[in-house]
């Protein structure tokens, strides 16, 4: 305990110090506390621009390349952290795929449409132009140059879904309609009128063919095959191994995110017991935004190095504003009093003192900072800050963290550490 509380005296001597050398930030933490619901107001009610669509552009060996080197790059920081993967062999593997020869090719659809069948005879007719996989599966999306969607009858509700879902991902793809065996009369020509505008908005209509059940006559899909196989095979095979860098480039980022969330964890939990002890022993009240800023200067400058943000003290002490900004607007500071001052009527004989309350209030707020800090690095790994709505990117992550964070099981669990 009196090491508990000779780290709150000293923290507390470093944020007045602090506050005194920076008068402009203390008085803006005063006026903060203020006005912070006219201020929250005003922040709730602004929001970030939407992003212009990103067109379509052709893709060349220079972008691939560029997208094969940066998810190197990403593995290389992993292996910082962890050597235990094999994602440098994927990656070997990727870049090995742009040499063949072959397309790949996806049969897919529901149970029923007899796909065995069709992809042996097809696996039969490529004669070495195309290797093909089968799968009735509509719950795990395909990883192909060119996926053959196949349906009967009528579309579902699942087939739909799945059409959707392969236009969002931007997917190439060909519909193969299955009629029915042994259809009543007039009942091909209703459920081809019927298709008609449905499949019309997932694909051109030179991509929709037509086979019977059981005595397929493959040779319209033998045809486009071929005409696909002559002008778009390599425009296929770049376009798969682009996007399988990209997936691996988003796992490597996860591991990466991962491994430095539990190193930054322990960080986080020796600032948040130092604020509890600075407040404790702080007689005044309005000085817990002051401990509370003053820590979250550190703690953003040490969790940046963490996350190879390369700034200094001076450079780190913006972004902890704006984040403990955020949290008054956002009434982060409110709520922590107000859940607490509820928790502490059923445990006035175990809390000796209200500085307590003031404690257990700057821990959870210098949490909450530091899990906001991790979600927020996390979100702009990917894109420079110069780029990033600061202090939007800052709310949509506190908001993220206070909703995953339990404030009861936290104060429930800080009480006996005390």
């Amino acid at each position: 305990m009196p090491l508990w509380f000779a780290a709150g005296l000293i923290t507390v001597f470093w944020s007045l110090t602090w506050l005194w050398s920076h008068p402009a930030w203390g008085l803006s933490l005063s006026l903060l506390v203020a006005a912070g619901a006219w201020w929250g107001r005003g922040f709730l009610i602004s929001s970030a621009s939407p992003l212009p669509a990103i067109q379509a552009q052709a893709i060349t060996p220079g972008q691939i390349e560029t997208q094969l080197q940066a998810t190197q790059a990403l593995i290389t920081t992993l292996n910082q952290y962890n050597t235990t993967h094999n994602l440098e062999t994927q990656l070997f593997s990727i870049r090995q795929n742009l040499q063949r020869q072959h397309l790949s090719l996806f049969l897919w659809g529901n149970v029923g449409n007899h796909l065995a069948s069709l992809g042996a005879e097809l696996a039969r007719l490529g004669n070495g132009n195309w290797q093909i996989q089968v799968s009735e599966d509509l719950r795990v999306m395909p990883n192909s140059d060119l996926i053959l969607f196949v349906i009967s009858g009528d579309l579902t509700g699942s087939e739909h879904q799945a059409l959707q879902t392969l236009k969002d991902q931007q997917q190439r793809f060909l519909v193969i309609w299955q009629e029915p065996a042994r259809p009543h009369l007039g009942e091909l020509g209703i459920l081809e009128q019927a298709l008609t505008p449905k499949l019309a908005e997932f694909v051109a209509p030179r991509d929709w063919l037509k086979i019977k059940a059981h005595d397929p006559g493959l040779e319209p899909l033998q045809s486009r095959l071929s005409e696909i196989l002559a002008t778009e095979k390599q425009t296929l095979i770049w376009q798969h191994t682009l996007q399988a860098s990209i997936r691996l480039c988003q796992q490597t980022q996860n591991q990466i995110n991962q491994a430095r969330k539990e190193l930054a964890l322990p960080i986080i939990n020796r600032y948040q017991w130092l604020g509890a002890g600075a407040a404790a022993v702080n007689p005044v009240p309005i000085l817990d935004l002051v401990v509370t800023g003053g820590l979250l200067v550190q703690l953003t400058l040490e969790m940046g190095k963490l996350y190879q943000r390369n700034f200094n003290l001076t450079q780190a002490r913006p972004l902890a504003e704006t984040l403990l900004r955020v949290m008054v607007q956002f009434g982060a500071v409110e709520v922590t009093t107000q859940t607490l001052s509820h928790w502490l009527k059923g445990n006035s004989l175990t809390y000796l003192a209200g500085s307590c309350l003031q404690g257990a209030s700057v821990a959870y707020l210098l949490r909450v900072g530091g899990l906001s800090l991790i979600d927020y690095w996390q979100t702009v790994a990917a894109q420079p800050e110069s780029k990033v709505n600061l202090g939007s990117q800052l709310q949509a992550s506190l908001q993220k963290t206070m909703a995953q964070l339990p404030r009861s099981a936290f104060f429930r669990n800080f009480q006996p550490q005390v």
